[in-house]
């Protein structure tokens, strides 16, 4: 598994230990433009079923929201990784030359609801304890924050403290999403537990590093692009980087 398999050993019970019908490879760096490739694949299977299913997924944020405030998304953050373990029941449909439906939503939810709440409870208290770190290594200022809640006012002169506040709560966050990537995928084609999941996905994105710094520069380019006729490529973009996680872990994990 080489060396960050080695570093893992080191520091953490070995997967495969925890669950013997699970195995991981590790695979080139290139393969991180093939989950691009495969994900724009599944995406064009299904285009317009896509942007409904995405629709409905944002419509229940907004829902939650409106309804409850805050708590609207703490719930959202609850259910956020069964919508997302539903989203790959979807891909493998796709796959398979079935239809994606909107009811793919809530099949995750079917398969291993225990676990994937809990997952979601998990990634909220972990979220919330590297928000406070992070506000703890780096205090907010109240003066710059007003100015961005300000949509006319000049955000020059505060750029560089933004873009540092940026880069800390990216950096932050890396630990949470290699934990998240593969986690509900996890617990619908394995069923296993959600500590289990999290070890897994974890291992998986640290032994195969490589690839995933190719994808995540090409993510970034072609969340970049969406970005530039007012947005609208984002509707190509991010169901294409939602199928794309399915395709990293049939690449991965997957016989």
């Amino acid at each position: 598994m080489g060396i960050s398999a080695v570093c893992w050993n080191i520091t953490f019970i070995t997967p495969t230990k925890l669950n013997s019908n699970v195995r991981t490879r590790d695979v080139p760096a290139r393969h991180g433009w093939l989950w691009i490739k495969q994900g724009f694949d599944l995406f064009r299977k299904s285009p317009m079923m896509w942007g409904i299913v995405l629709g409905v997924w944002c419509l229940s944020y907004i829902v939650l929201k409106l309804l409850f405030q805050n708590w609207g998304e703490i719930a959202f953050g609850l259910i956020y990784p069964g919508l997302s373990a539903g989203l790959m029941l979807g891909c493998q449909a796709l796959e398979a030359g079935q239809k994606l439906q909107v009811n793919h939503l809530t099949e995750g939810f079917r398969r291993n609801p225990k676990e994937l709440l809990f997952l979601g409870l998990i990634t909220l208290v972990a979220g919330s304890l590297i928000g406070l770190c992070v506000s703890l290594i780096f205090p907010g200022d109240v003066e710059k924050l007003r100015v961005l809640e300000d949509p006319d006012a000049d955000i020059r002169p505060i750029l560089p403290w933004l873009l540092k506040l940026m880069s800390i709560q990216i950096l932050a966050s890396i630990p949470i999403l290699m934990a998240m990537w593969f986690a509900p995928a996890l617990l619908v084609f394995h069923k296993m537990r959600a500590a289990h999941a999290i070890r897994w996905s974890l291992y998986a994105c640290i032994s195969n590093i490589g690839p995933f710094i190719v994808y995540g520069v090409i993510s970034v380019a072609l969340f970049g692009i969406g970005l530039i006729p007012k947005g609208l490529g984002l509707v190509v973009v991010i169901p294409i980087l939602m199928a794309s996680t399915y395709s990293s872990y049939r690449d991965i994990f997957a016989d």
